[in-house]
């Protein structure tokens, strides 16, 4: 006996996770039964769904993964220019202008490690750059300007 065509193959799979998501606790043994195969085939089947399972979180992941990546990369823009309006002022304190001067350098550090690194990008980064924003006295209006 040769192999069941692909088709059939999906098929049963697919009806053999509808099954399982409609009856959570029932046991494999029942399961086989109801499906009419084998053990090893039932396995094999749930590992299928288990991969395209992961397939499909792993996507989602990357998606999410991005789009996280993209609004670091937002923050650090923004908090870039507010460092820059505030270095560049020559009516800030020294100390400002220094300070701002010092983030500055520290956002383009940041902006370089997300490209290279991608969506790995240590967490408290995002976390970093929003406080920084949150604390700091300039605008985005006196930025434009």
């Amino acid at each position: 006996m040769g192999r069941k065509a692909s088709n059939v193959v999906n098929a049963e799979v697919n009806r053999l996770r509808r099954i399982l998501e409609e009856n959570p606790g029932k046991l494999d043994q029942d399961l086989m039964i109801e499906l009419g195969i084998k053990k090893a085939t039932f396995y094999r089947y749930k590992n299928r769904i288990r991969q395209q399972d992961i397939a499909t979180w792993n996507e989602i992941a990357k998606e999410t993964t991005q789009e996280s990546s993209l609004k670091i990369m937002n923050a650090l823009d923004f908090a870039s220019r507010i460092s820059k309006a505030i270095a560049s002022d020559p009516l800030s304190e020294d100390r400002a202008r220094l300070e701002a001067t010092k983030q500055l350098i520290q956002n383009n550090v940041w902006r370089m490690q997300l490209l290279e690194r991608g969506p790995k990008l240590l967490p408290r980064l995002e976390e970093k750059v929003i406080e920084e924003d949150a604390t700091s006295e300039t605008t985005m209006e006196s930025i434009q300007q």
